[in-house]
């Protein structure tokens, strides 16, 4: 995977100098070598009638530019050294606790859990998180005099369903997300990106262990986050913290605390923020759109040898069509490599 902290599997010859940038994903178990991505791109998309056969192959073949012919890498360094310096936030929210994660590029800073669990009322609570996080903006140890902020929330519905939510619940929910997203913008002056917790997990690959439906998908987050970290196979102790954050277990029981998977929620939303950011500045390179959109058509829009006038009517409305096919895919195409 090309995401992040694994970084370094692409450019471990190239440029030591951001190898805190990568992780080898294997030592986790979600690497995913170029061809694998392709594959199961080709096995989600050949089950749709909505995607036609050609351009599945274009797409893939697209992948394959990026690897092999646009000196894709080279576009990838200059936008990861752009965003070196830059402030990544992510939080997960909720009417009970709010965890929260600081990354500088994709280096973790901090991270910790803010209770609103006492609070009176969703207006109470949205001001001690906002306060909590104003804090930390203000933290000389974490952030830099005209820092750059890039805000990630974790979204807190994708879709409504009665009987599932209380209503009243969600709209409490709803309104604590408003009162934060604002504090945010006025004290960051950063507007917050919504993330789907279904849309992060896939991006990197987690899921729940052998596909069992007894397994806790938040598990598999914190093995996740604690394999990035602190390495593979490493048991967390009562005594054990990370960025500061201290591990909680049970006061009596000693059972580490499902209150960690805010954090952890946290953690993989910050990071994601990080790697999107670095897609879009990847789809905002009018050079690299271009290269992509010459090495396409060039490829596609090849003259006839038969035919005396190879740019005839036929021709011109080809290449147009492949023009604007070419927009579409460069975005499709470009996402898969990243995540090659």
């Amino acid at each position: 995977m090309r995401i992040g902290s694994v970084m370094f599997l692409l450019f471990n010859n190239k440029m030591k100098n951001l190898g805190a940038l990568r992780a080898n994903l294997s030592s986790f178990g979600v690497e995913k070598p170029l061809v694998a991505v392709i594959e199961s791109y080709n096995s989600k998309v050949e089950c749709s009638a909505k995607e036609p056969k050609n351009k599945i192959a274009r797409v893939k073949k697209s992948v394959e530019f990026f690897e092999n012919d646009l000196k894709a890498n080279d576009f990838l360094e200059k936008v990861v050294s752009k965003r070196r310096n830059s402030h990544f936030l992510g939080l997960d929210i909720n009417t009970i606790s709010t965890g929260y994660c600081v990354f500088k590029s994709s280096t973790l800073l901090k991270c910790g859990r803010i209770c609103t669990k006492k609070s009176c009322d969703v207006l109470e609570g949205g001001v001690l998180v906002s306060d909590h996080l104003k804090s930390l903006r203000l933290d000389a140890r974490i952030s830099e005099e005209g820092s750059n902020w890039i805000i990630g929330i974790e979204d807190f519905a994708k879709s409504y369903k009665a009987g599932k939510f209380q209503t009243k619940g969600l709209f409490k929910l709803a309104q604590l997300n408003g009162i934060i997203k604002y504090s945010l913008f006025r004290d960051f002056g950063a507007k917050a990106g919504a993330f789907h917790a279904s849309s992060i997990r896939s991006f990197y690959g987690i899921q729940k262990a052998n596909n069992d439906e007894q397994e806790d998908i938040k598990k598999a987050v914190l093995d996740f986050v604690i394999s990035r970290e602190l390495g593979n196979d490493v048991q967390i102790a009562p005594s054990d913290s990370m960025a500061g954050h201290q591990w909680e277990f049970g006061p009596r029981s000693k059972i580490f605390s499902r209150d960690n998977f805010d954090v952890t929620d946290a953690y993989i939303v910050g990071l994601f923020a990080y790697h999107q950011t670095l897609i879009e500045d990847l789809k905002q390179n009018e050079v690299l759109k271009s290269k992509f959109r010459e090495k396409y058509l060039e490829y596609y829009v090849a003259p006839k040898k038969k035919s005396s006038n190879s740019f005839d009517d036929d021709s011109i409305k080809r290449r147009k069509l492949r023009e604007n096919e070419a927009n579409e895919i460069f975005h499709e195409a470009l996402a898969i490599w990243f995540k090659g």
